[in-house]
């Protein structure tokens, strides 16, 4: 039953709860909130008797409801689970949390929730920024090479580099400024003929 007054076991399970600072929901196996811990709570906007009026598929995204549903029997089957899903915040944006579920030996489903919305965002930004380094590295009128800071050996290397110096870029990775024969002429041209 949703809301229900917690008994004596379950007063010293929220108890135990409350002392530890990650976010903890406790479900039953059909999806009814049964406790949460404040972080719980307050991660997504609620006070925790508010968020057990609620079941996971009130709060889950409409697009991951079939993962949740997998999930939920994947979990019942393995005991435990790791997972990503989209939960509505009480403002009605989504947070992108990550959850490490166990089945306790009540049949609760207890789980500790991380909230991976920003570390998702900034893992997307950086694929973006390197996507448009590649494309600008690539593309670029100069010779470019990124070479590695410790061992000064070449990681990349553009067309226009490859056509300065006359090496093939397979040539080039993995050498150093050293070991390329231009690094030991007087001046910094290229060589006349290919290898």
């Amino acid at each position: 039953m949703r809301g229900a007054i917690p008994d004596a076991a379950d007063d010293a399970d929220l108890d135990l709860l409350e002392l530890i600072s990650a976010p903890i929901w406790v479900t039953a196996c059909d999806g009814r909130v049964l406790r949460v811990n404040s972080a719980a709570a307050a991660m997504l906007g609620y006070d925790a008797a508010a968020l057990a009026r609620f079941t996971m598929g009130e709060l889950t995204h409409p697009g991951d409801q079939a993962d949740r549903l997998r999930q939920q029997e994947e979990l019942r089957a393995t005991g435990a689970l790791v997972a990503r899903r989209r939960i509505r915040h009480r403002d009605g944006h989504y947070l992108l949390v990550e959850g490490r579920a166990r089945l306790d030996a009540r049949g609760r489903i207890v789980t500790v929730v991380e909230d991976v919305s920003a570390l998702e965002s900034t893992r997307r930004a950086l694929a973006d920024s390197e996507s448009e380094f590649s494309a600008i590295f690539g593309l670029s009128a100069t010779g470019k090479l990124q070479a590695d800071a410790g061992t000064l050996r070449f990681l990349r290397v553009n067309a226009k580099f490859c056509e300065i110096t006359g090496y093939t870029e397979a040539e080039l990775l993995g050498k150093t400024f050293t070991a390329c024969p231009w690094a030991a002429r007087s001046t910094s041209t290229a060589r006349t003929s290919p290898p």
